[in-house]
């Protein structure tokens, strides 16, 4: 077969594919076509999802659609009537109305429209919100009816907010009124119900009363800081006294050591000299030590002499004697700021110094605390 006669063959087929194709593709045009024609939907795909328009989901007195296992809802004017054949007609309606920045509130579920129509006749308020839904089958209650309508007389005029509660046979009162006189109104008049009731109105007090209560408030915190500086003060009195007497007893017992230390070795010097004899200067670092276990004990140091020979005399021999004695201590490391030393020379003798023993005996050397 000759070339051109190839080619000639291939473009006829082509051709002829090209119009097989045009063809079937009209024919799926004409059938779209005419099923649109007749609002069937090719695919699911193709069906548009419609939704309310804004008008009906901002419409308050409109419910959702509620899944088929709770009652239809049958709609009498604005109302919601629920349709249930299961309740049995003993649940009890309940509602419940609010006050706030002078707009009321109901909202609920009552038993006949009826109820409702009551409800906000006695309301009486332009700026009412209902959110209430009507169930034939709850059982309804005229004496609840009839103490909501009493209640609401003093809520409306006498409450600045708070709510008006009926559930479970049950009235709950809360909010804010001005005077007590106005809670105790409110009180009173639950009393007068068969059933229970709670009662959580609170006093909103005036300027002068606000101004009283402060008053009386920092008046009875003064009192409390008062009573408890007080109480302060004596307890720190009571462990101070505690502290005082710990102090003398530890005093004493110090005390005790030291003249236990002097019975059995009694300070002495050379006659009519401050040089401190050599035993008498181990009696003294016993002393040191006794100083060393008690750090907070301060000690006067005083030296005594009988009244032989010159009176002013003795009083200087007795000053060098116990200012000695306070060198030797500041020896054995005990601060001078602890030690005070004052000779009295022959001015505070124990006995007479009419004999030679006694003499001896108001020739001495004492130690006597002075503070801690």
């Amino acid at each position: 077969m000759k070339r051109t006669t190839r080619i000639t063959l291939l473009l006829f087929l082509l051709l002829l594919l090209i119009i097989v194709c045009i063809w079937c593709h009209a024919d799926k045009i004409v059938e779209k076509r005419a099923l649109i024609a007749l609002e069937i939907p090719l695919k699911s795909t193709d069906v548009k999802k419609t939704f309310p328009s804004n008008e009906l989901i901002n419409n308050e007195n409109v419910m959702p659609s509620v899944p088929s296992t709770k009652p239809p809802l049958v709609t009498t004017e604005d109302s919601m009537i629920i349709k249930d054949e299961n309740l049995s007609g003993s649940e009890p309606i309940f509602y419940t109305i609010r006050k706030e920045n002078n707009r009321l509130t109901l909202e609920g579920t009552l038993s006949s429209v009826e109820e409702e129509k009551l409800l906000i006749s006695a309301i009486q308020s332009p700026k009412l919100v209902k959110t209430t839904t009507i169930n034939p089958k709850l059982l309804g209650n005229d004496e609840a009816f009839s103490l909501t309508l009493k209640l609401l007389k003093i809520f409306k005029s006498e409450y600045t907010e708070g709510f008006i509660s009926y559930e479970e046979h049950l009235f709950t009162v809360g909010g804010i009124v001005a005077t007590e006189a106005s809670k105790s109104k409110m009180n009173r008049l639950l009393q007068t119900h068969s059933n229970d009731f709670n009662n959580y109105t609170k006093v909103k007090l005036s300027e002068e009363d606000l101004k009283a209560q402060k008053e009386a408030l920092i008046s009875k915190n003064r009192q409390k800081r008062e009573q408890e500086a007080k109480e302060e003060l004596e307890n720190n009195k009571r462990i101070d006294e505690a502290l005082q007497l710990e102090k003398e007893k530890e005093a004493k017992v110090f005390e005790a050591r030291i003249k236990a230390i002097l019975d059995s070795e009694k300070i002495r010097f050379e006659s009519s000299k401050s040089i401190l004899a050599t035993k008498s200067k181990q009696t003294i670092g016993k002393i040191a030590k006794l100083l060393q276990e008690h750090s907070d004990v301060n000690i006067e140091i005083s030296g005594h002499t009988d009244s032989s020979g010159d009176a002013k005399r003795n009083l200087q021999l007795s000053q060098n004697r116990v200012n000695a004695v306070k060198k030797l201590l500041m020896e054995h490391h005990i601060d001078a700021s602890r030690l005070s030393a004052i000779g009295y020379g022959s001015t505070q003798p124990l006995v007479s110094n009419d004999t030679k023993e006694n003499r001896q005996i108001n020739r001495r050397v004492e130690f006597k605390i002075i503070g801690e």
